[in-house]
């Protein structure tokens, strides 16, 4: 068997395409897979110098290059070879291995082994596109975000995670927090992640982080794994959300409804146990009867309490960020509007009392209101506090308790009786008709002066001294008055546990009471004996 023979007979079957070069590049055997290979991909019949119409000069050279190097030195070789001169549609690709093969005239000779890659390379294309693309979009998300595999290294980070830190991404790629940031914070973000990988789902914790612009920054991360196509965990995904401005607008909200607490007088007592959190003071005024309101100076709803859910029949979730006219009927929403723009005019507290026919009820309501203009701390308004308080009830009963004290008044006027009315100071306040007829002077004669100082003498000293002890024990006594002790040296008698009566002008029972507002009222009824 010839030395062509010996490559032949071992090689002609196989499934892989082998070519065997001369020294030169001059293609001496071909197997029966190289010859399919060279004939599909050229879309011709003939073999011979099909290299020249697969490959772009170029490339040519280079393969040529290395079959004299293997021819050479007896070195194996390996590379990529792509049909590069054929439509990229046809392209085949495949890893050629060199190896040396001597030849008859021992002039050396190369063996070249053809592995198609072409389905790998493809593959890798789109892999690569995919991952172009998905940089591309995470590149357009204005927060930072960034991905490590599952033993913490940074595979990914986007062009806002770069700006933010002010650290280019080969600074991360590849490496570990350990490399990239001090021990002891590195150390936190490790647990921070270990933690997630224990319990999976989406992890959420704030963060202090210096960026490259503006300093220390009050940051949220926000973390979840991800797994690989056989379920495994393969890595975590996280992003970084710059919460530092949202975190000054709350504490200026917390200030601004400081403000609101300084404003109401009627919450004053319960703002010094208030702590400067939104959500407790939302608890506050959830419970107080009055009905509390906040408006921006363009009407719209920035707080309402449950009283104001309750009268508009609506949640809060239907009553913050709209206005009146979305609340409430087309007249009532003008009204509201037309009192708040008088407050904001004023640039004071509005108060007063407006009947109203509530939203949800659809009854007539007495609110006593308070409208408070609110100041931000450059003076400029901010909008208007509102305070209102159903007073139907106590309007109702004024009314009724002025009726009442009318009948009352009337009934006294008109009374047979003699009635007094005494301050503490033991001075009369008020007389009835029948008890002024009976003094000379008249009412002028009795009111503002005290029994000792008219009519005087010595029996008004134990007359002072029994309504003293009435004001003390405040129970209502009763005493029986035998003569007149008007004149000096006029006797009393007492029955028993009563009080002795020592103002009246005829004999007679008398009975006397203290008033609810303190006041001294004697009421004498005569009886003649």
């Amino acid at each position: 068997m010839d030395a062509e023979g010996k490559y032949c007979i071992p090689v002609r079957d196989l499934p892989m395409p082998v070519v065997r070069y001369d020294a030169r590049g001059q293609c001496h055997y071909m197997n029966h897979a190289a010859r399919m290979m060279m004939r599909a991909a050229s879309d011709c019949g003939c073999v011979p110098e099909l290299e020249a119409r697969l490959l772009l000069p170029q490339a040519l050279q280079q393969y040529f290059d290395a079959i004299s190097e293997v021819a050479a030195t007896g070195v194996t070789r390996e590379l990529e070879l792509t049909f590069d001169r054929l439509p990229e549609a046809q392209r085949e690709h495949y890893l050629v291995q060199l190896v040396s093969a001597p030849a008859p005239d021992d002039a050396g000779g190369v063996l070249a082994f053809y592995f198609d890659v072409t389905a790998c390379k493809r593959a890798e294309a789109k892999l690569r596109e995919r991952e172009s693309f998905l940089e591309s979009l995470l590149d357009t998300i204005p927060i930072p975000v960034f991905s490590k595999d599952r033993a913490g290294r940074y595979l990914h980070l986007n062009r806002a995670f770069q700006e933010f830190l002010g650290v280019p991404r080969e600074h991360f790629v590849g490496k570990t927090v350990f490399e990239t940031s001090p021990h002891e914070l590195a150390q936190t973000y490790f647990e921070m992640d270990e933690a997630l990988f224990r319990k999976g789902g989406v992890q959420h914790y704030e963060f202090k982080v210096r960026s490259a612009q503006k300093g220390v920054r009050e940051v949220e991360f926000s973390k979840a794994v991800f797994h690989d196509n056989q379920g495994r965990q393969a890595g975590l995904i996280g992003a970084i959300l710059d919460v530092t401005e949202r975190k000054r607008a709350e504490a200026g909200q917390r200030e601004q409804f400081r403000q609101i607490l300084r404003l109401n007088r009627g919450l004053e007592a319960q703002a010094l146990e208030l702590s400067d959190a939104r959500a407790r003071l939302m608890n506050v005024l959830d419970t107080i009867p009055d009905i509390v309101w906040l408006k921006g100076t363009d009407g719209i709803f920035l707080l309402c309490n449950h009283s104001f859910e309750q009268f508009a029949g609506k949640s809060k979730a239907e009553v913050i960020g709209k206005t009146d006219q979305d609340i409430f009927n087309a007249e009532l929403a003008d009204f509201f509007r037309e009192r708040d723009k008088a407050a904001i005019e004023a640039r004071q507290v509005c108060v007063r009392d407006e009947w109203v026919v509530a939203p949800c009820t659809r009854e007539q309501t007495l609110l006593e209101t308070r409208l408070l203009p609110v100041f931000n701390a450059d003076g400029m308004m901010a909008g208007v506090l509102g305070v209102a308080r159903d007073i139907t009830e106590r309007r109702r009963f004024e009314e009724r308790l002025a009726r009442r004290e009318h009948e009352f008044r009337t009934l006294v006027e008109n009374s047979p009786d003699t009635v007094a009315r005494y301050g503490r100071d033991f001075r009369r306040i008020y007389v009835n008709p029948v008890f002024a007829s009976l003094s000379v002077g008249g009412a002028d004669a009795l009111l503002g002066k005290a029994p000792s100082e008219f009519p005087g003498g010595s029996g008004t000293v134990l007359y002072e001294k029994q309504i003293g002890e009435v004001f003390a024990t405040a129970s209502n006594r009763e005493f029986e008055l035998t003569r007149s002790i008007w004149t000096a040296g006029n006797s009393t008698r007492c029955s028993s546990n009563r009080l002795v009566a020592l103002e009246t002008l005829a004999s007679g029972v008398h009975r006397a009471h203290v008033t609810d507002d303190g006041e001294f009222l004697l009421q004498a009824m005569t009886r003649k004996r």
